[in-house]
């Protein structure tokens, strides 16, 4: 047993009979010590009395120490959210939902939208239901189905259609955005200040709340793959400095919720309306099946057509609102074919009377 002093007692294997035996020395971890035996029977009682004090004392301070170490430090709440985009891939696949309320002046747009994304074999599914005129319901659906760098879209013109895009080649576009639900966790590589906020419960799940502010050009620096594309058509293209958000992560460093907050003030960019969007990303069901099929071959068409819209509506389009931000989904482009229109029938001939 060590002892303060490095002093070590020796207790219940006595050298001798009727001796404590002490160790002590300087050099107690490097094997440099002393041995002291004091015998119990060439002292007076009062002398044995005074040594099992002290001993018994020394025994209680050992104990006392080494009841109560130092807790280690865990990790600061910056790496932990920088960290939280590779522990939530290494999940392997989840479930997501995102919402994006986008305010341009005095209207209000909100999407909504739901999917599953199995992050190492690259395959996933997304649906987002659009608002109609003046943001009621019934604008349509748009789906999405993701197989490696396979896109296959639909919209609300054609439900019943798929345009095969190269996700590689729309990564560029106002489309890119949503071909990566968690493209956004991307941007916390530029995580500056943040703090710890408390603890919440979503979805069930127990998380640690944290708020703070990403730097959009480390952002931009620090983003790979077709994650740092897509943050680059997007954020690289908006007068945006700091974006503002919110993380929640779960014990495991998983982010379960994502907020983040754009502000643009009105400018000829925004066509002289301040905009607000606000973007949430909820993750869960960690580890989830996720099964995606290509739509039939007569339900498939060639995507040209459609990217070479895209394309010109971001050549034309130098800097671009929160509404085509990483937050928000791609809007509807118009139907690149329009099918022609249906002729009315011909009017019958008049029945022949009878004569």
């Amino acid at each position: 047993m060590r002892t303060a002093a490095n002093h070590f007692l020796f207790v219940g294997r006595p050298f001798e009979p009727d001796t404590a035996t002490f160790a002590h020395g300087p050099g107690w971890d490097t094997g440099f010590m002393s041995l002291t035996t004091v015998s119990l029977n060439t002292v007076s009682p009062n002398s044995v009395r005074r040594l099992l004090l002290a001993v018994l004392g020394l025994i209680l301070l050992v104990g006392c120490a080494d009841a109560a170490p130092t807790a280690p430090a865990g990790p600061a709440p910056d790496a932990l959210i920088r960290a939280a985009a590779e522990q939530t891939t290494g999940a392997g696949s989840s479930r997501f939902v995102l919402t994006t309320t986008t305010a341009i002046g005095k209207q209000n747009v909100t999407l909504a939208g739901e999917g599953a994304y199995d992050y190492a074999k690259k395959v996933g599914r997304l649906t987002f239901d659009i608002p109609g005129p003046g943001g009621r319901a019934g604008g349509g659906r748009i789906e999405q189905r993701l197989i490696g760098n396979d896109l296959y879209l639909s919209l609300p013109q054609e439900p019943n259609a798929f345009y095969k895009l190269s996700i590689s080649d729309v990564a560029g576009t106002s489309l890119g955005n949503s071909t990566d639900p968690i493209a956004s966790l991307q941007a916390l590589a530029g995580v500056g200040e943040v703090h710890e906020v408390g603890t919440e419960a979503v979805r069930d799940v127990q998380t640690t709340h944290y708020a703070g502010e990403y730097d959009v050009a480390q952002a931009l620096a620090q983003a790979q793959g077709t994650a740092k594309l897509i943050l680059e058509t997007t954020l690289g293209k908006l007068s945006l400095k700091r974006v503002p958000f919110e993380a929640y992560l779960d014990e495991q460093g998983r982010m379960v919720k994502f907020v983040q907050r754009l502000e643009l003030p009105a400018s000829a960019q925004t066509a002289n309306q301040p905009v607000v969007s606000t973007f949430t990303l909820e993750l869960f069901d960690f580890g989830t099946a996720v099964a995606v099929t290509a739509p039939p071959a007569e339900e498939v068409k060639d995507g040209a057509p459609l990217l070479a819209a895209l394309r010109d509506v971001a050549s034309a389009s130098p800097a671009r609102s929160p509404a085509s931000s990483p937050a928000v989904p791609a809007p509807v482009p118009p139907d690149p074919v329009p099918p022609a229109p249906v002729p009315p029938a011909p009017v019958p001939p008049a029945p022949v009377p009878p004569g």
